[in-house]
């Protein structure tokens, strides 16, 4: 929430320093950008492939589908980007 508000703040002029002081949060935070996107998307597409060659499968028959492919993956990873896959 405060990552937001600063952000906006900043997209006003107001200079970085001066809105991480009023946010009360470190100006580090408010530069960094997420790579998890980009490091889901191939796990996402492979999740795909597997739901449309296995229609019946769940995410953890899946999650050991990958396993036996070589993917070195998390259950719960798998689970998350599952949901969000629909």
């Amino acid at each position: 929430m405060r990552q937001q508000i600063a952000q906006a703040a900043c997209a006003r002029g107001l200079r970085l320093r001066r809105t991480a002081w009023l946010c009360m949060t470190t100006r580090s935070g408010l530069r960094y950008q997420s790579q998890r996107r980009k490091r889901d998307a191939r796990l996402a597409q492979a999740l795909r492939g597997v739901a449309k060659g296995y229609p019946q499968w769940g995410y953890r028959l899946a999650e050991g589908f990958l396993r036996r492919r070589g993917w070195r993956v998390n259950l719960k990873r798998v689970h998350r980007i599952w949901l969000q896959c629909g």
